[in-house]
């Protein structure tokens, strides 16, 4: 059975305990992953408004287009969470994504967490388990 991708990363939210964002830039693919929220809350009947959002663009609000759009805005709609934590970076993607990475790959070392395993059955259905991993 083909489905599309936004009701595949929609089946995504849906079935996870929380989730997160992380936007590049904006438009189109930032329009894409807000969307999954919106339409698992809608599929659902709950609220599965994404809890953490991180930000990197070099676009400001004032012009009004979605590459600048704020947090504020998404939490409006319910794409991101009203209690969500968020961070937002005006900078460029290539200076400031390799800065947050090795900053973070650095401050948790010896992390272990739960990361989640998709695996996605032949007729469609989601099968969600998490493993323990050192990150």
């Amino acid at each position: 059975k083909r489905r599309s991708r936004i009701g595949w990363s929609s089946r995504i939210t849906e079935n996870a305990k929380r989730t997160g964002v992380v936007y590049l830039g904006g438009g189109v693919p930032k329009n894409f992953i807000q969307q999954t929220a919106v339409i698992a809350s809608y599929q659902t009947r709950h609220d599965r408004s994404h809890n953490y959002a991180v930000q990197i663009t070099t676009d400001s609000p004032h012009w009004g287009g979605l590459s600048g759009g704020t947090f504020e805005e998404a939490q409006s709609w319910g794409k991101i969470h009203r209690r969500a934590g968020k961070v937002t970076c005006f900078a460029d993607a290539t200076i400031a994504l390799p800065i947050i990475v090795h900053a973070l790959s650095e401050k948790f070392k010896r992390l272990r967490r739960e990361v989640p395993i998709f695996e996605w059955g032949k007729n469609g259905e989601l099968k969600l388990r998490y493993e323990t991993m050192r990150l």
